[in-house]
């Protein structure tokens, strides 16, 4: 059995057969797995498989690669229904083909845990997938890769199309920012690395001293998802009664690290978004740019988007991206990611 930096060698291989015009017979196994800290874990507990089945969307990809089976593994079954919306979105002469090749599979559902932490517990699931991939070339597409994923990739002797848990933090909002300055991408002014109530005051002072004209910071924490570890403070009133009325356990998480930063607005606002694929072998490629659709009661919750985004900067922001995606690929990283802005 290959351990795991084994698999991740071959990555590079699998993937090029994973391409339009591809000859060679695959198979994709496609892992939601929300692994997040248990507050965003709990918080989302009632929609993870949701959240999961949004992966859905990736059917179309079998239209444009015939070679490619997909595997899809999730906590819930969605329902053929939903499954035949998807496929019938596609030309009328590709369904049956395109449908033939799709398999879902459900694995046991405990409650808030993720999608591989579920398979490795169902022996019986695991014997389903393996036979599915029987002999096929095979990578596994994840939400995110913590050391669950890393063993489902084991368990099922593919390699994983993601990041190692070893450098997880690269992507937390304070290396964030670090990672953003040395690329030359403007930041908010702020500070992090913060870790309590105090640091958090002192931020918000310094912002205030440099911004006299900012009326509010966000609080981030640095290991968050979807706007839920954000936070708005109104800089008008008292700021460290502001912090000290956040919930106990925002400031608990707080602990980890987060970051502060001065609040962009203004008449038009909005929050752009970039991806880009950073492939095995160091390459960057830009994917896509979106509006990201903003709610909840201080609007830092995500909710949708619209694609494309605004011409007038959709350029700018797929640069800035494409220069993260190299920065991050130097340390190792590997996979899509996405990176948000301001305008």
């Amino acid at each position: 059995m290959k351990t795991f930096e084994e698999l991740q060698a071959g990555l590079g291989s699998v993937l090029a057969h994973n391409a339009a015009g591809s000859t060679v017979d695959h198979a994709l196994l496609v892992l939601p797995s929300y692994s997040v800290g248990e507050s965003l874990l709990s918080h989302y507990a009632d929609r993870i498989p949701s959240l999961e089945h949004r992966y859905l969307v990736a059917v179309a990809m079998l239209a444009r690669i015939p070679t490619c089976r997909m595997v899809f593994i999730s906590s819930a079954d969605p329902g053929r229904e939903v499954v035949d919306y998807y496929v019938s979105l596609l030309p009328r002469r590709q369904r049956a083909d395109v449908r033939s090749r799709f398999t879902q599979v459900t694995v046991p559902n405990a409650g808030a845990r993720s999608v591989a932490e579920q398979l490795l517990d169902s022996p019986e699931v695991v014997t389903t997938v393996r036979r599915l991939i029987d002999g096929l070339p095979v990578f596994i597409e994840p939400w995110n890769v913590t050391d669950h994923e890393v063993d489902a990739a084991v368990t099922l002797q593919a390699p994983i199309n993601g990041t190692p848990p070893g450098l997880r933090t690269l992507a937390y909002k304070s290396a964030g920012r670090r990672l953003f300055r040395e690329a030359g991408i403007p930041v908010p002014y702020g500070r992090e690395d913060v870790h309590s109530v105090d640091e958090v005051v002192a931020a918000a002072h310094d912002i205030l001293r440099a911004r006299p004209a900012c009326t509010a910071v966000v609080v981030k924490h640095d290991d968050s998802g979807a706007g839920d570890g954000n936070a708005v403070l109104d800089l008008r009133g008292d700021i460290r009664a502001a912090v000290e009325g956040l919930p106990a356990w925002y400031r608990r998480d707080l602990a980890a690290g987060g970051v502060v930063e001065e609040r962009i607005s203004g008449a038009e606002f909005s929050s752009p978004s970039a991806q880009v694929d950073v492939l095995p072998d160091g390459r960057v490629v830009l994917l896509a740019t979106h509006e990201q659709e903003l709610d909840g009661e201080d609007g830092q919750v995500y909710v949708g988007c619209r694609f494309p985004a605004d011409p007038a900067y959709a350029a700018e922001i797929g640069r800035h991206a494409v220069a993260t995606g190299e920065r991050l690929a130097r340390h190792g990283v590997v996979g899509r990611i996405s990176v948000d802005f301001a305008a």
